[in-house]
């Protein structure tokens, strides 16, 4: 099984935990600490099924991108998982810069997992390309992350490139690489 595959098989597993813990316990786990606590429940996972034997979690500290990062035995691959969450009842927020400048090096492949803890608690995780809806100017741009839209929505799609291709742009807007 592929590393993207086998993590995608541990989000999975952490949906099913996490959605046995009551509200209470998880609301007390708001922004930065969802990431720790995700983590745990991530080791917890692993540790329960031989096909995921060797597979280190890594929590990145610091303004890092992306938030934990699964390190594979035989060093084929490390995926990362950026950790998202919200007060609100509705499966958006404001993602980080569209630059990247912090990303781990050696990071594969990207997954978002994100937290709606208003409303009903619920979880929800997809490649990270797959939930940019758009771009958003604050003080720097960056992305718009929306759980609800589907691939053929997403800001990649509407300019007609992907999220990798962007992310090597020095300034995707005027579309120079970087150099």
């Amino acid at each position: 099984m592929l590393p993207l595959e086998r993590t995608q098989r541990i989000l999975d597993r952490c949906l099913i935990e996490l959605r046995k813990k009551s509200p209470d316990e998880v609301r007390k786990y708001q922004g930065t600490a969802f990431e720790g606590y995700l983590a745990r429940v991530m080791r917890l996972v692993i540790a329960q099924e031989v096909a995921f034997n060797g597979i280190e979690v890594r929590e990145i500290s610091g303004q890092k991108f992306p938030d934990i990062v699964l390190k594979f035995p035989d060093r084929s691959a490390m995926i990362g998982v950026e950790v998202k969450t919200t007060n609100s009842d509705k499966w958006q927020t404001l993602g980080g810069s569209i630059f990247e400048s912090t990303r781990v090096d050696g990071v594969d492949e990207i997954m978002l997992f994100f937290a709606k803890l208003g409303g009903k608690i619920d979880y929800r995780f997809k490649p990270y390309e797959d939930c940019v809806k758009d771009v958003l100017i604050t003080h720097k741009p960056r992305y718009s992350i929306d759980m609800t839209i589907d691939s053929d929505e997403t800001a990649f799609s509407k300019i007609g490139m992907g999220y990798e291709e962007v992310g090597k742009l020095c300034n995707p807007f005027k579309g120079s690489s970087r150099t």
